[in-house]
């Protein structure tokens, strides 16, 4: 089990503390073990940023299936995570 925790402290910087793409508090998702990789698409419409479907929220625990180093070189680690009705690819 893993659980998301966002950056502590961190505030909303849009215009008059509205939250903006930058400052979100979840996790995107890759469809490969590399933050290189590309994001899973959201399903909603392209414009919407509460179209939630592409990432994970904070301060909830996933299953973990496995975790590899990202293959992009950051250090950082990559979890590969139920959190949905399938199995796929896309759950990275």
């Amino acid at each position: 089990m893993i659980r998301l925790n966002p950056a502590s402290g961190q505030q909303p910087d849009g215009s008059g503390g509205a939250e903006t793409t930058a400052n979100f508090n979840f996790f995107y998702l890759y469809t490969q073990p590399s933050t290189a990789s590309a994001k899973l698409p959201a399903k909603g419409s392209p414009g919407d940023v509460t179209d939630e479907s592409n990432n994970v929220e904070t301060m909830i625990s996933y299953d973990v299936l496995a975790t590899h180093p990202d293959a992009a070189g950051t250090g950082d680690i990559m979890y590969e995570i139920w959190y949905g009705a399938t199995l796929s690819p896309s759950s990275w």
